[in-house]
């Protein structure tokens, strides 16, 4: 049994005399394919460095407004300078669920929507973040902080944490993502990338 490929030159899998399957095919992450034929990838980043200190600090609360998908994470991207004494310190990172919305420290007050990582695209998403603005003191946004689901140390440098669809936020979840450092103050930025399913 042989199915051919879309082109006609060759074939994409075959059965041989010996029951083998064999596969000529190309590799490519989810989020690649549902970017470009879904265009439901969509994207978030802090617009600049967030000032955290030795405190637990509220950097961004995200919300899935969508009626039915859910936003399946894909991965978060880290930055951390390692603080302003020695350029040497690391950060301790955490994700909370069923967290409340902030009422103040919001960057405009408001959440901003992701972006949709198919820039062709005019699909929107209901997903939104709040950012903190870096004026409200050392713990960052207020609001509920909600439930410990994942806590990491990060490194000086860009760390990227590939969750591979792990980390789903259902419709109506939101989740308090939080950062502590290890000197007076670390500059910290974050990126999230992921896609409705």
């Amino acid at each position: 049994m042989i199915i051919n490929g879309g082109t006609g030159n060759g074939y994409s899998v075959r059965v041989t005399q010996n029951n083998e399957l064999v596969v000529n095919g190309t590799v490519e992450d989810y989020i690649g394919y549902k970017s470009r034929e879904d265009e439901e990838a969509f994207s978030i980043s802090s617009p600049y460095p967030f000032y955290v200190k030795d405190t637990t600090t509220s950097v961004m609360v995200v919300t899935n407004n969508e009626q039915e998908k859910d936003y399946v994470v894909n991965s978060l991207y880290i930055g951390n300078n390692g603080g302003n004494s020695t350029g040497s310190f690391p950060i301790l990172g955490f994700l909370y669920k069923n967290a409340g919305l902030p009422s103040n420290g919001a960057f405009s007050g408001d959440a901003f929507a992701f972006g949709n990582l198919n820039l062709g695209s005019t699909k929107i998403t209901s997903v939104e973040a709040y950012i903190w603005d870096n004026s409200t003191g050392a713990n960052g946004m207020d609001g509920t902080p909600g439930d410990t689901a994942l806590v990491q140390t990060f490194g000086v440098g860009l760390t990227r944490v590939d969750l591979q669809g792990s980390l789903i936020i259902a419709p109506g979840q939101t989740i308090n993502i939080l950062f502590k450092g290890f000197d007076s103050t670390s500059l910290v930025t974050l990126s999230i990338s992921g896609y409705l399913q």
